[in-house]
């Protein structure tokens, strides 16, 4: 073989594969398992932005092997990756997948208030928390939930947990929130509000801040209510919200001046 055609030869060896090309065969001859290899980026020992980046891939993904990878995360040292593995557990699909994630996620919540109680820069963490067990509503996270409402001074602590309570289709949710409004009776927080915004966003009536009335009234509705429906409700009031903003953001962006050839704006390091 010539030397010029035997150079070619190295470099195409040498060259990465493209990202058309199909997963590089494992020892069987069988496509790699792509898991595998976003497990190994999700380890302690990889550096934060390649943990970062698969805590990103893991969210769009279904697979068991994935939950306890995500859960240990829950107590990396950066921020960032923390709150993506919450979301990425928030995100599981399947009632296994979706039991355990809120499991792991439960376990953080002490922690978490233990901290927030002296570190109040953690309290986004607090909220990406109850948002991703709002997400997997699981009956496991009612009690979690609302026990830490009962000494939250911050409302909007207050109100994830109590959606998040709300969100779960469970009569014990609803039954959880009244009698912890009877307890806030005219206290001056502010809880009790929350957690009548919260029981309208779980079943759709509205009884105001009268923790008796809404004992009266789910007393006799509970024994028919339709969670399913009420659930399909919610996802419709989220989806236009969400639309909503949407709309308004491409509105936003469709009023700003276009800039002319050759024009810059202040900052960019140019000039009329």
């Amino acid at each position: 073989m010539r030397p010029f055609v035997v150079a070619l030869a190295v470099l195409a060896l040498a060259a990465p594969a493209l990202a058309d090309d199909p997963p590089a065969a494992g020892t069987d001859g069988k496509p790699a398992d792509p898991i595998v290899a976003l497990l190994a980026q999700l380890k302690d020992d990889q550096p934060p932005e390649v943990r970062l980046e698969a805590v990103k891939q893991a969210k769009v993904l279904e697979d068991p092997r994935l939950v306890p990878a995500l859960g240990k995360l829950l107590r990396a040292p950066e921020e960032d990756v923390r709150v993506g593995a919450m979301a990425a557990l928030g995100a599981r699909g399947t009632p296994e997948t979706k039991k355990k994630a809120a499991t792991a996620l439960i376990e953080r919540l002490k922690p978490l208030d233990a901290t927030l109680e002296k570190d109040l820069t953690r309290k986004p963490e607090m909220i990406a928390l109850c948002k991703a067990l709002h997400d997997l509503a699981q009956p496991s996270s009612i009690d979690p939930l609302l026990d830490g409402i009962e000494f939250r001074e911050d409302l909007e602590v207050v109100e994830a947990r109590a959606m998040a309570v709300a969100n779960v289709a469970d009569v014990k949710a609803v039954d959880g929130m009244i009698d912890l409004m009877g307890r806030r009776h005219r206290d001056g927080t502010g809880i009790r509000a929350v957690l009548s915004k919260a029981l309208y966003y779980a079943t759709g009536a509205k009884l105001g801040n009268d923790a008796d009335a809404w004992r009266s009234w789910w007393k006799d509705a509970k024994v028919h209510f339709d969670f399913e429906a009420a659930a399909e409700q919610r996802e419709k009031a989220r989806e236009a919200k969400e639309a909503k903003e949407a709309a308004k953001d491409a509105a936003k962006e469709k009023r700003k001046p276009k800039k002319k050839d050759g024009e810059t704006t202040p900052g960019d390091g140019g000039t009329k």
